[in-house]
């Protein structure tokens, strides 16, 4: 009776044990990955785009600045454009910077790889030759010991 009711307990814990472990991994769909990929003629209209709305914001700046009274509503809204307008020119620097980090550790990968892979062909030439030398150790004893038995 209690070895029964030892092994419900065990498996009522690797239960919770399996439970808690699967949450602790699933990706929830709340969460968001944190790279993406683009092409380069969509981040290049996405630059060309945030040039042509701050020439455009700087000539309404300017317009704003011509009127004798703007309204407090206007000049919200003309604060509102440039804090967005900044905030998206300093994602669009922070994902060139984090862009040029990812070519570099790329660039080093390659490298790494490469000698990586020099390393190995070193390694078989070595190995190669460990066993031309054994066969031909093995071949000069074969003939010693034919030529003492004879």
């Amino acid at each position: 009776m209690r070895r029964n009711i030892a092994n419900i307990l065990f498996l009522l814990l690797l239960c919770l044990l399996c439970f808690s472990c699967s949450h602790g991994y699933a990706m929830t769909h709340e969460e968001t990955p944190t790279h993406m990929t683009i092409p380069m003629t969509q981040w290049n209209a996405l630059k060309n785009e945030l040039t042509m709305q701050e020439s455009e914001l700087n000539q309404f700046r300017q317009e704003f600045q011509k009127l004798k009274k703007p309204s407090a509503e206007l000049r919200m809204q003309l604060e509102k454009a440039e804090n967005l307008l900044k905030q998206s020119q300093t994602e669009l620097q922070d994902a060139k910077i984090d862009l040029t980090a990812l070519r570099k550790d790329r660039d080093e990968l390659k490298t790494s790889l490469q000698t990586l892979k020099e390393q190995i062909n070193k390694e078989r030439r070595i190995y190669k030759r460990q066993i031309w030398q054994n066969r031909f150790w093995c071949l000069l004893f074969g003939v010693g010991v034919g030529l003492a038995a004879k």
